[in-house]
């Protein structure tokens, strides 16, 4: 009893977490668009492809919110930010390559 007890209480603590990652996740890809401070641009962009390089399951939760969308809007995008550009094209490649 003492077990099973123990992982409902896991499994409640485990809840908010989960629903905070994936408000995290649609927040860190709104950041990603022209109109942001570029900084902020590239800091997100970095800050992706590090936690999804060989990571598959974050990978594919970002394809489901429209990642390759976003990633290609920002390579397209004329910013006159070359490290904006290769972050954006290394995030899209990572993405779909994995």
């Amino acid at each position: 009893m003492e077990e099973g007890e123990a992982r409902r209480q896991q499994l409640l603590l485990a809840k908010p977490l989960l629903l905070r990652w994936e408000r995290l996740k649609q927040q860190l890809l709104q950041l990603l668009t022209p109109s942001h401070d570029p900084f902020v641009i590239k800091e997100t962009l970095a800050l992706i492809g590090r936690i999804t390089q060989g990571n598959t399951g974050i990978q594919a939760e970002l394809q489901d919110l429209g990642a390759i969308q976003v990633y290609s809007q920002l390579l397209f995008a004329q910013m006159h930010d070359t490290a904006i550009t290769e972050l954006a094209a290394l995030a899209l490649v990572n993405l779909v390559s994995e």
